[in-house]
């Protein structure tokens, strides 16, 4: 027996030695957000995009991983022992991709983004906010040919007929200057015919090969190259997104229902035919300062607060009904994002939109860093409730559980793994589609200074 005993024990010691030779490190995988063509969380792509999956070790080295790519929970691709992933997506849905390090204990991540055609429409819809500008198809041989491509703007004036009152329009030949040289534009310059400068359009070098500027988003106060056409390599074709918001051109825009035109040409064949002149580029806006629907905190940026007290936070939704009712707006959900010192004590809802019967709910969900509130409201037909309609989407109290500075933000967008459900703001119509045109404002964070 004693002998049986002594052989169990040291086939165990063995094994032990042999497992602890073997154990696995735990190096960290995380995600390389510096890169402006990987997948960030949340990343929303157009169809037949070519994207790239980037991450390190926890020390900023390279970390071979295996990854696995689900399309609406089925796997459709896999990747074994890659430093970093890159691949053509083309069917729209929701993506999931799952990262775990190669030897290593416990160490996986998890991405999830979405293909959808939403955000092209959103960009490149015309009346809108946003002007969209495709000039791939312009430039791209152009470039194949080894020419420079630029691009020079003009826009609607007015001007004084002599002494009189008369107002006469003119075209004004205007020009993006860089005034601390740092590669993007800062400001208009208004010029004469013989001062006009073209512009040259950058050509940009990804890890896929060489793309060309392809989608040009105008805004109010930005310009920004949303996507590249790629021209050469195996990835020839396909469009490359300069994630999560484009590779910024110019810190200035275009002023609101003012025509601007932009011409481009080869700054080596001008004269030969290599240019294309007259596109309008216009903003519209569906609505104005005073009818903008927006979600907002109507609160300071910081509340002090002492440990064991409460706090209210009221979302305010100005002109959010008003909007709502015109595009048969039935249904709205909103992801707050709060400190783990902090708890949802209650959250009260009231008469939101009228002539509709209004159904609310919310659930809170414990993140490992944070956690989410989710506001969930619909308006079926119905009888309308009797209090006076208000512009509060929901008014939500805070109770301080632990005596630590915390916050409370929104909106928040972010995948959940373990209930299997995204943190978005989403706006649904009476057939189920996706409303666009609601603004959330993106500054909503408030700092919780709690005093013991």
């Amino acid at each position: 027996m004693k002998k049986v005993l002594l052989f169990s024990s040291l086939v165990a010691l063995i094994f032990l030695f042999i497992s602890c030779g073997v154990i696995p490190v735990d190096i960290g995988i995380l995600f390389d957000l510096s890169d402006p063509v990987a997948l960030k969380d949340g990343s929303v792509v157009a169809p037949n995009s070519v994207v790239k999956l980037a991450w390190n070790a926890a020390d900023g080295k390279k970390a071979e991983a295996n990854v696995e790519l689900f399309l609406n929970n089925v796997k459709v691709k896999e990747f074994l022992n890659v430093t970093e992933a890159v691949f053509t997506v083309t069917e729209e849905g929701n993506y999931v991709a799952q990262i775990a390090a190669v030897g290593a204990r416990a160490n996986s991540a998890r991405i999830a983004f979405s293909v959808n055609r939403l955000w092209e429409e959103l960009y490149f819809s015309s009346n809108g906010l946003v002007q969209p500008d495709d000039i791939a198809t312009i430039i791209r041989q152009w470039v194949l040919d080894g020419k420079t491509p630029a691009i020079a703007y003009y826009r609607l004036g007015q001007n004084t007929v002599g002494d009189t009152d008369e107002v006469e329009n003119a075209r004004e030949r205007i020009v993006l200057v860089d005034d601390n040289e740092d590669g993007v534009y800062d400001r208009w310059e208004v010029v004469s015919a013989f001062a006009q400068q073209w512009v040259d359009l950058p050509i940009i070098n990804t890890a896929y090969g060489t793309a060309v500027p392809n989608r040009i988003a105008y805004e109010e106060k930005e310009i920004r190259i949303l996507t590249g056409l790629l021209i050469d390599g195996v990835y020839a074709g396909y469009t490359v997104n300069f994630n999560p918001n484009g590779i910024l051109f110019a810190s200035v825009g275009l002023d609101l229902n003012r025509p601007y035109t932009r011409g481009i040409l080869s700054k080596e064949n001008q004269a030969g035919g290599d240019w294309s002149y007259g596109k309008i580029l216009k903003l519209r806006e569906r609505y104005d300062s005073d009818t903008k629907p927006e979600f907002k905190f109507e609160l300071p940026e910081e509340i002090d607060v002492r440990d064991g007290s409460s706090f209210v936070v009221d979302i305010n939704a100005e002109n959010v009904a008003s909007f709502g009712n015109i595009y048969n707006t039935r249904y709205m959900q909103l992801a707050i994002e709060f400190s783990k010192n902090l708890a949802v004590d209650s959250v009260e809802f009231g008469n939101f939109m009228a002539n509709l019967k209004d159904v609310c709910s919310y659930k809170v969900f414990e993140e490992e860093d944070n956690n989410v509130l989710m506001i969930y409201r619909g308006f079926l037909d119905g009888t309308d409730e009797a209090e006076a309609v208000s512009d509060i989407f929901a008014s939500i109290t805070f109770e301080i559980v632990e005596a630590e500075e915390g916050y409370v933000a929104f909106p928040y967008n972010h995948y959940n793994e373990v209930y299997g459900i995204e943190y978005i703001p989403l706006f649904k119509d009476t057939e189920n589609k996706n409303v666009d045109g609601f603004v959330l404002d993106y500054e909503n964070f408030i700092e919780v200074n709690v005093e013991p």
